[in-house]
């Protein structure tokens, strides 16, 4: 959705998208590749996560201070909202409170939570995990508490 603005201000930008979303994607802004032509290296890497029909991906950015996990639309991490349209989507679409796998997810992304779990307790298990970085809302930092996060989203399957 914000593709071809980021593009327009920023012409040199590469778009990477996962495979089962890049025709979806190629009907609004030209791609680079799917996530397996990511030019990754020991410090970024990108794939699509195991269970979303090739339709989610994920990012993990090693630095100074550990891994950090960045996930988009599989998990959200977001306190429920008072308004009309925050109480919708964040109660009863059940994307809140998180961190957790909405129902919107589960119905649109999730086509094994088997694979899903497992890679979610996966990231969990990382012994440098540093942070836990989603599109929806909040960051979490601290081994500890991104683990706890992952697993709890992971509960959620």
């Amino acid at each position: 959705m914000d593709a071809p603005a980021f593009k327009a201000r920023y012409p040199g930008l590469r778009v990477y998208t996962p495979r089962g979303g890049r025709a979806k994607v190629e009907k609004r802004i030209a791609t680079d590749g799917a996530y397996e032509h990511f030019p990754g290296d020991d410090a970024v890497r990108v794939y699509t996560v195991p269970g979303t029909g090739e339709r989610e991906g994920a990012m993990l950015i090693r630095g100074h201070d550990g891994v950090s996990v960045i996930l988009n639309d599989v998990v959200m991490n977001m306190d429920r909202k008072r308004d009309v349209l925050g109480f919708l989507f964040t109660t009863l679409m059940g994307s809140a409170p998180g961190p957790r796998v909405s129902r919107l997810a589960k119905l649109a992304l999730v086509k094994d939570r088997l694979k899903l779990k497992e890679e979610l307790q996966r990231l969990a298990a990382l012994p440098d995990l540093a942070r836990l970085i989603v599109s929806h809302e909040k960051v979490v930092t601290g081994r500890t508490e991104a683990s706890q996060a992952l697993q709890q989203a992971a509960a959620f399957l």
